[in-house]
């Protein structure tokens, strides 16, 4: 079987025989093409022209469909707010129902004009999964080969 993106290429063959080092490379393949997708599937979600919310020194800002976890937005994710050729990144503080509360720096702060003014937003999502994945890979292959791929001798 053969995993093609325009991105990716043809990266991910499905192993022949039983090599070792070719199972921990096609695991590590099959997660880097889940972090291309879920780079791509929240790019689905990137807003125009939106308005946000001040609430003391926070920012809310109405999402669509996060209610269903479209997009999944957590705690303590990045969300780009670009203003006035500006990218500015804030970090959301909660969700709501329908609502990320976000908290920026504070000269996005002195600066922007919820009554008059909009942003383009972008969201993003944590690299930590992908990370501690990629390091099991990288583990699992240097102290758990035998383990999970028994010699059949």
């Amino acid at each position: 079987e053969l995993v093609v993106t325009q991105e990716l290429g043809n990266i991910l063959e499905k192993p022949k025989g039983h090599v070792q080092g070719v199972y921990f490379r096609f695991w590590q393949h099959l997660l880097w093409a889940s972090e291309f997708q879920a780079k791509f599937d929240i790019q689905l979600y990137d807003m125009k022209q939106v308005s946000l919310k001040q609430e003391g020194h926070r920012y809310i800002l109405f999402v669509p469909g996060l209610a269903e976890a479209r997009p999944s937005v957590l705690r303590g994710d990045e969300v780009h707010i670009t203003w006035n050729d500006r990218l500015f990144k804030g970090r959301v503080v909660t969700t709501r129902l329908l609502e990320v509360v976000l908290e920026f720096s504070r000269s996005f702060e002195s600066q922007f004009n919820t009554t008059f003014d909009t942003v383009d937003v972008q969201f993003t999502f944590s690299r930590m999964t992908f990370r501690t994945s990629h390091e099991g890979c990288r583990l699992a292959e240097t102290y758990m080969a035998p383990l999970l791929l028994p010699s059949l001798k």
